[in-house]
Parts: structure tokens; C-alpha cells; sequence
């Protein structure tokens, strides 16, 4: 498959599969900010796939209202932010995408900046799909 017609098919799909019932926030949770993030072993492995995708030891989230951006991999991942708390943001880069899905759970703990994450990664080639769970705890807005 070209490169283009991969990059449209992975749009389309990541479309499809983040359609939901919720819909973009109205007062938006606070994902803003620097978050630690830890990770758990790959969900789905397609033959032939790395067994661990990036792994970003850190994401930092902007956020303007309901939309929301970050970067994987080099990869800007762009989405927005639900009035369930959920959050989907998607990218695409020349060989393949990521696709970034969440809930921002606010906390009133002291060890972080009282909010955490939780979610799972999607990476897509060509050929593969990975998925890996992870948690972070917001360390700097």
C-alpha cells in the first residue's frame, strides 16, 4: 500500500474507532501539563511487530478548550477532549501512526499535580498494530 493510501486508510479507521456518544467538552478537564507516564506490556501484537511501541517516559499535553495535542515518536497527535473526561487524539507519519486514547482523572493527591491519565497507545504500520496501556501523573502544568 502507498504511503498516502495508508495514511488515508489509518484516518479513516482511527475515525470509525473513536466514534463515541460524548461529546466535545464544554467545561474541559485540565490535561494540559507535563505527565509521567509508566507502561504496561503490549495488548495486541500482529506477527512480525517490535514487542514494545515508543514508550514516551513523558507526554506533554497543550490544550486549547476540547482540543488537545501532544507529540509521539516525533509524531504530532492532534484530538479532542470529551465532557466524559475521555480524550482521542491521532497522527500520522510517513510510515505509519499513533493513535492515543485516554481519561483524565482528576485526584487530590500530593505526589502529583492532581491529575492522572490512563489510556492506551495504538501503533500502526503498514503491516503492524501494537497496543500498550499506561498511566501517567502530572508532574508540571
Amino acid at each position: 500500500m502507498k504511503p498516502l493510501a495508508f495514511a488515508a486508510a489509518f484516518l479513516a479507521g482511527l475515525a470509525l474507532a473513536s466514534c463515541t456518544n460524548a461529546a466535545p467538552c464544554s467545561v474541559c478537564p485540565p490535561l494540559a501539563g507535563t505527565y509521567a507516564v509508566s507502561w504496561k506490556r503490549a495488548l495486541q501484537v500482529s506477527e512480525g511487530c517490535p514487542l514494545t511501541g515508543p514508550q514516551p517516559v513523558t507526554l506533554t499535553f497543550s490544550q486549547a478548550g476540547s482540543t488537545a495535542s501532544t507529540l509521539v515518536n516525533g509524531i504530532e497527535l492532534q484530538g479532542s477532549v470529551y465532557d466524559t473526561y475521555d480524550f482521542s487524539l491521532s497522527g500520522t507519519g510517513v510510515v505509519g501512526g499513533y493513535a492515543l486514547r485516554g481519561t483524565v482523572i482528576p485526584t487530590d493527591a500530593a505526589t502529583d499535580a492532581g491529575v492522572r491519565v490512563i489510556g492506551n497507545l495504538t501503533s500502526r504500520t503498514e503491516n503492524c498494530e501494537l497496543r500498550e496501556d499506561y498511566a501517567g501523573d502530572k508532574i508540571s502544568n
